[in-house]
């Protein structure tokens, strides 16, 4: 009775505090269906986002509204990247090379001496830059007025990444991954991954880094990339991961995004992986954090997705008796809890599912599901990494049409930390 007294008192709240605090993720409009292949975020405020047919769209409001900028090309834009607010360059297929030195207002065509597709670009400072491509790496040392092949590849080349001007990375198709200490005057073979094929690469200082790429392949390092170790990814199947992004160099919070809607989170440096909800089911490719707390990811059919809370990190995993005749939620188990705890639940029939976290105020905090679901049991797991000790109520709404609800309940749960 107590619950449901608090429930009634905070619930004609909700909808407007809800309008004000975003949990987990939510989506943004873009203005473009076209795909995004990758983006850049300079700040909280200032970003930009780039993908097919010479596609180029910036924000200057946290991605409350993005503007479409004018491209002088219609190739598949495919790299992104800025030094500063005003200086920033996008790679993309057919050798396209752009830049820019007004925040985007003018994109200049570059002459990258190749019509091969170029994929990710990293400039280390006004001069010293690079991209990867099908050939291999391109290299410039003055703002990309003129490129030119430092490193041929036969398989081609995905990830690029470079810590500073001397100290890079790069991984070739076939799983060799390269190592350069003189700005990729030379380029050391560190060691073979077998069907990794990374995509890309995120370091938080000089030792320690990751790599993500084909079949869930997350790779590890604390040498500087001259031995790597496979993580489980917590991903089904064989998805492409796409990007990986951890927070700063002394937390152990990061991201990876995904095909196949594939979104995860891990809070120990990559020792667990946990995937996220997402408000969009589609193919995500590009993932940044700017804070611990805010972050974005982009995707198919021009998906923009923001957090402002780190990102609800919870996975939902059908139990081995996937067959229940009756509605429940279970107690959360561990209760008390620090940081995770699991929730069980279980549904007759196919339906719509909302399963929410709310403090004691009844503020909602956390959508755990959101989606319709088959009949069965599920375990879905809550972290409570990002919020303060005390007392919680998670919901459980399951109607047809997830408005009125055919069976709603409430339990409590404590965070002690």
């Amino acid at each position: 009775m107590f619950i449901k007294i608090i429930f009634l008192l905070t619930f004609a709240n909700l909808q407007l505090q809800t309008l004000n605090s975003q949990p987990g993720w939510f989506t943004q409009p873009s203005g473009t269906h076209r795909f995004l292949w990758n983006a850049y975020f300079i700040d909280t405020h200032t970003g930009y986002a780039v993908g097919d047919f010479g596609t180029i769209i910036k924000t200057t409001n946290g991605g409350d509204n993005w503007t479409l900028q004018n491209s002088p090309v219609s190739n598949n834009l495919i790299g992104v990247n800025f030094i500063n607010s005003e200086t920033g360059w996008i790679s993309g297929h057919q050798g396209v090379a752009l830049k820019t030195t007004n925040g985007g207002h003018l994109w200049s065509v570059q002459n990258s001496a190749t019509n091969r597709n170029l994929f990710f670009v990293k400039f280390a400072n006004s001069h010293s830059g690079w991209i990867s491509s099908d050939e291999g790496i391109l290299n410039t040392t003055n703002g990309g007025a003129n490129w030119m092949t430092q490193f041929h590849s036969n398989v081609g080349i995905y990830s690029l990444f470079f810590y500073d001007s001397q100290l890079g990375w790069f991984a070739e198709r076939l799983g060799n991954i390269y190592k350069t200490y003189d700005g990729g005057n030379t380029w050391t073979f560190t060691q073979n991954i077998p069907n990794s094929s990374g995509v890309w690469f995120d370091f938080i200082n000089q030792h320690t880094g990751w790599s993500v790429g084909y079949e869930n392949k997350i790779l590890m390092t604390t040498s500087g990339g001259n031995h790597w170790l496979e993580q489980t990814s917590g991903a089904i199947g064989h998805q492409q991961l796409r990007c990986v992004d951890f927070s700063d160099s002394s937390d152990h919070t990061g991201w990876i995004a995904g095909f196949e809607n594939t979104l995860m989170r891990t809070n120990n440096g990559g020792l667990n992986w946990i995937r996220q909800n997402t408000p969009v089911n589609t193919d995500y490719t590009y993932i940044q954090f700017v804070t611990s707390l805010t972050g974005w990811a982009v995707g198919g059919n021009g998906t923009i997705i923001k957090t402002i809370s780190g990102g609800d990190i919870t996975s939902i995993e059908p139990s081995a008796n996937n067959l229940s005749d009756n509605y429940s939620l279970s107690q959360n188990y561990p209760n008390p809890f620090n940081p995770t705890t699991k929730i069980n639940y279980s549904i007759p029939n196919t339906q719509y599912t909302i399963l929410k976290v709310y403090n004691i105020l009844g503020n909602e905090i956390a959508i755990l599901v959101n989606e319709k679901q088959n009949a069965g049991s599920y375990s879905v797991v809550f972290d409570g990494s990002n919020y303060p000790s005390g007392i919680y109520y998670y919901k459980l709404v399951v109607d047809s049409f997830g408005e009125s609800g055919e069976f709603n309940e409430v339990r409590k749960m404590i965070l002690i930390k």
